[in-house]
């Protein structure tokens, strides 16, 4: 129930009211619903919320804006230890 209310954009206490009226009111948000509950949303949502054109439905929403990414702070290197000489045996 809630991914249909999702998809519609409404609260799944909206669809559970709608369910209510004409069958046993759902027991959680989460509940699985049959054909027919579905078929009863899908009919009362088109007869209720109509739009003006299918131009809305296939309009390509504008996508989100990405935050710019951060400056990442400098590193500070760790001092390096002085290169050791190896001793070479004179001859």
């Amino acid at each position: 129930m809630k991914e249909v209310a999702t998809d519609f954009g409404v609260a799944p206490k909206v669809i559970a009211d709608i369910i209510s009226k004409y069958f046993q009111k759902p027991k959680s948000n989460t509940q699985v619903l049959t054909d027919e509950e579905l078929n009863l949303v899908f009919d009362y949502m088109t007869q209720t919320h109509q739009i003006a054109s299918l131009e809305q439905v296939f309009a390509v929403k504008p996508a989100p804006k990405a935050e710019p990414p951060k400056p990442e702070a400098p590193k500070a290197e760790a001092p390096k230890a002085p290169a050791q000489q190896a001793a070479k045996p004179q001859q």
